[in-house]
């Protein structure tokens, strides 16, 4: 069966760059884009110059519980195993997508979406398996507008893809936005939106950037996905390498104005785990710093308590609230339960803001002392660096750190 290919320009979420040289990674992973009434794609690799092969699952974000992705082998289209040596000239899968629901699509969604614009989201979390043994793989559409794809092993940078209409452009604070939408959100101004969270990213970009020397070298992709807030319940954002989406919120089929303060505020925490990724720190404590520091950027860097006062609403809404910390930080990694991960947020937000104000009494802040908390070993550690430990033990009192270390950490 014939299909006519999808003329299309295609936006990539992540880079709108192309390889020339394909025949240098050992891994391409190929997008057939077509016309489909069953809204399908295909994606093909050729495998034939690997010789045996072991594939890999795709790596899968907290949260999505869906099987593995099935992959045939088109010499004869039968099923290829996980983790079992293969030889096949070229494997094969389909992504099937979803339309948008009426009530809107949370960031944190399973699936890929047509969007009801003529716009097409795909997400990376179980779309692609892996070769094991081969970390230098590529993505492209039709051959063209290829992306590199982090290693299977990475934490962040996820791949978001979106293609079918073009982004508007913003620049504030010397970074460059593209924004993507659904239809409700066409007519919003974004260069207005944007213009307001201004002073916000400024404050962000002085802190992380200057004090921890991560600088964004491009474009940022934000995709505005709308929510009606009383019927998705998993409404939020979700990053990924230079990119982001975020929900808006509509109420009775408008843009809802009233929800500018929740969609500026999850727009701050996405865009501050672009300027400190999740892979230098504790999972719980990228978490909670990307909150805290939402909060903190919606007042300029003044000291507040909202993270104290939204710890104080929900501290007593679930039992493993009680545990510190470090042992849910170990117990989400060894069971990569969801249920464990929303516990980072609240807890460990309202422990940055309480060492916060321990430090504003010095006359001190944690802007200046963000880098010591960068992990810098081999392997995974869920308590905070030692070094960082004993600067705060050094500038707050033995006493009073331990204090609030046993309340939140132990």
């Amino acid at each position: 069966m014939k299909y006519k290919a999808l003329l299309i320009m295609v936006l990539w979420i992540l880079s709108t760059g192309t390889f020339a040289d394909l025949q240098s990674y050992p891994v391409v992973y190929q997008l057939k884009t077509y016309y489909s009434t069953s809204l399908t794609i295909r994606v093909e690799m050729a495998t034939q110059q690997l010789g045996p092969f072991i594939l890999e699952k795709s790596r899968k974000w907290i949260g999505d519980n869906r099987p593995a992705t099935q992959v045939f082998c088109a010499d004869d289209h039968s099923l290829v195993p996980y983790n079992t040596p293969q030889v096949c000239s070229l494997i094969y899968w389909n992504i099937n997508f979803f339309r948008e629901p009426i009530a809107g699509l949370g960031s944190r969604s399973d699936g890929d979406y047509y969007l009801n614009n003529g716009q097409w989201l795909l997400r990376e979390s179980n779309n692609f398996p892996r070769i094991r043994g081969n970390s230098k793989a590529i993505v492209c559409i039709n051959n063209n507008n290829c992306r590199s794809l982090s290693p299977n092993d990475k934490l962040g940078n996820y791949l978001f893809i979106i293609w079918g209409k073009k982004p508007a452009l913003v620049e504030l604070a010397g970074i460059k936005f593209e924004i993507f939408t659904d239809r409700q959100a066409e007519a919003v101004d974004k260069q207005e939106l944007m213009a307001k969270l201004e002073p916000n990213i400024k404050y962000l970009n002085n802190v992380f950037m200057s004090k921890m020397g991560n600088y964004i070298k491009k474009p940022i992709k934000i995709v505005m996905l709308a929510v009606n807030s009383a019927a998705v319940k998993d409404s939020g954002g979700l990053a990924g390498d230079h990119a982001f989406l975020v929900n808006y919120y509509v109420k009775n089929g408008q843009v809802s104005l009233t929800e500018e303060a929740s969609f500026a505020e999850v727009t701050l925490h996405e865009y501050i785990h672009l300027l400190a990724p999740c892979n230098l720190f504790a999972r719980w404590a990228c978490e909670s710093l990307a909150d805290y520091y939402a909060f903190k950027a919606t007042s300029l860097g003044k000291i507040n308590i909202k993270a104290l006062a939204v710890w104080t609403k929900v501290q007593h809404t679930d039992s493993n609230y009680k545990l510190g910390l470090y042992k849910i930080d170990r117990l989400q990694k060894q069971t990569s339960q969801w249920a464990y991960y929303k516990l980072f947020y609240a807890k460990g937000a309202s422990f940055w803001n309480e060492l916060d104000l321990l430090l504003y009494r010095k006359n001190d802040t944690l802007d200046n002392y963000l880098n010591l908390l960068i992990n810098n070993s081999d392997t995974y550690q869920s308590n905070l660096p030692q070094a960082f430990v004993d600067k705060m033990i050094g500038l707050l009192g033995e006493k009073d750190f331990n204090t609030l270390a046993s309340y939140y950490l132990e």
